[in-house]
C-alpha cells in the first residue's frame, strides 16, 4: 500500500482508492454474542412467556447472518468491486 491509501487491483489493473468497510462491524458482532450470552441466561423466562418472546428471540437469532457477514467484509475496489486482499510480503 502506498503513503496515499491506494492499493492495486489485479482486475483493474491499476492503483485504486479501497471502500473500507465500518470496523464497527467488528464490535456489533461482538455485542450480539453478548446478547445471546443474556438471551440463554434468560431462558426460563423466554420459555414461560413463549407466545411473545420466543418470536422475539428467532428474529434476534435471524440478525445473526447479516451482522456477520458486514463483519466479515474486506476491502473492495471503488471502480469494479474486487475484493482487494493485502500484499504478500
Amino acid at each position: 500500500m502506498s503513503n496515499r491509501g491506494e492499493v492495486y487491483c489485479a482486475r483493474c489493473g491499476h492503483d485504486v482508492e479501497p471502500v473500507r468497510p465500518w470496523r464497527g462491524f467488528v464490535w456489533v458482532k461482538r455485542a450480539w454474542y453478548g446478547g445471546l450470552v443474556v438471551l440463554g441466561l434468560l431462558l426460563p423466562v423466554v420459555l414461560s412467556e413463549i407466545t411473545l418472546l420466543l418470536p422475539l428471540a428467532m428474529f434476534y437469532a435471524l440478525a445473526a447472518g447479516p451482522i456477520h457477514m458486514l463483519a466479515a467484509e474486506r476491502h473492495s475496489c471503488s471502480d469494479c468491486g474486487a475484493e482487494l486482499r493485502p500484499a504478500a510480503k
